[in-house]
């Protein structure tokens, strides 16, 4: 092959990679920010009304993956804490993340927590609970300005 056939060859390809790209993005919708919860169906909104009392919400979307499969996002503060919620259209509680401080975790996530963590300055920790049960803590942890998330379950060992 000639430098102009393997330039050829080259620019083919990263048109084809970029063409990929593009289509794979655009089968995955943005979030939609929803203005209120009565844009919710009535299951969401009587999830989202349970879990936001004495709460001020901060954002609510409805998000579509590309299965299909719709979820409603709901970002909020309750007592000075962040808790974000991931609903499904049934109103089923999918994910709930809940910030909380290192002296509310149990003994051994703490510990787990602050051996991985290491030097490194923790920015904020929370629980995750999945279908109603708690799964995990996640601690945001920064290194210069860049934050890594670190999975701790709850025998106090870090998820792979």
């Amino acid at each position: 092959m000639t430098a102009r056939t393997l330039s050829s060859v080259a620019r083919w390809f990263a048109l084809a990679s970029l063409v990929l790209a593009t289509s794979a993005a655009a089968a995955t919708p943005a979030p939609v920010k929803l203005a209120s919860i009565d844009a919710m169906p009535p299951a969401v909104q009587k999830t989202v009304r349970a879990e936001a009392t004495g709460a001020t919400i901060r954002g609510m979307f409805k998000e579509v993956d590309a299965d299909g499969k719709t979820t409603y996002e709901v970002e909020m503060k309750v007592r000075g804490m962040n808790k974000d919620i991931s609903v499904g259209e049934d109103g089923t509680m999918l994910v709930s993340e809940q910030q909380m401080t290192l002296a509310e975790l149990p003994e051994v996530v703490r510990t787990g927590v602050l051996k991985a963590a290491g030097k490194r300055k923790i920015a904020l920790i929370e629980s995750v609970t999945k279908l109603g049960t708690l799964a995990y803590y996640e601690a945001h942890v920064r290194t210069g300005k860049s934050l890594t998330e670190i999975e701790v379950g709850l025998d106090g060992k870090v998820m792979e």
